[in-house]
């Protein structure tokens, strides 16, 4: 028969047994045979690279006669809306959207989904923010208005949109 105090300490020692024989158990299963990490490669193989087709990047060619470069400065989401004078096919208006800051530094040239944009004296150009905050720049005539500037009749039109 077993004493009332006996009982404790055999609890504590088939804890204590059986934590040590789990313990020794995960230690052999992470034991390599000698000589298994000589023949083992421990690197990883290396990740597959995307087959993208990668081209030089064109230079800079110079500014073509009429286009537009738009630079979106402000902390809004911006659409910018060109409103031709004149009907250029059979589009009637045309629509670009800016993030913040977007073009902040050199702006964005403006094209049309079929074609090169280029801006025709007595078009207009308005932007409103997309953010709800009822936020609007212009609208601006090309050539009657203060923007878009144009820095000699050859150069591009550069319209800087600012908080």
């Amino acid at each position: 028969m077993v004493s009332k105090t006996n009982i404790p300490i055999q609890v504590l020692s088939a804890v204590v047994g059986g934590t040590a024989a789990f313990f020794v158990s995960q230690l052999v299963v992470g034991i390599d045979p000698p000589g298994a990490a000589l023949s083992r490669d421990v690197t990883p193989p290396p990740a597959p690279r995307p087959s993208i087709a990668t081209q030089p990047l064109p230079e800079k060619s110079a500014a073509v006669l009429n286009q537009l470069r738009v630079s979106n400065r402000s902390i809004y989401p911006i659409r910018v809306v060109l409103l031709p004078r004149k009907s250029i096919a059979n589009d009637k208006r045309f629509h670009w959207d800016f993030a913040p800051a977007e073009g902040n530094q050199e702006g964005l040239v403006l094209s049309r989904p079929t074609g090169q944009l280029q801006l025709q004296d007595g078009d207009v150009l308005t932007a409103f923010a997309l953010d709800g905050s009822r936020r609007y720049w212009g609208p601006y005539v090309v050539g009657q208005t203060k923007l878009p500037t144009q820095e000699s009749p050859t150069s591009e039109w550069q319209l800087i949109l600012t908080p």
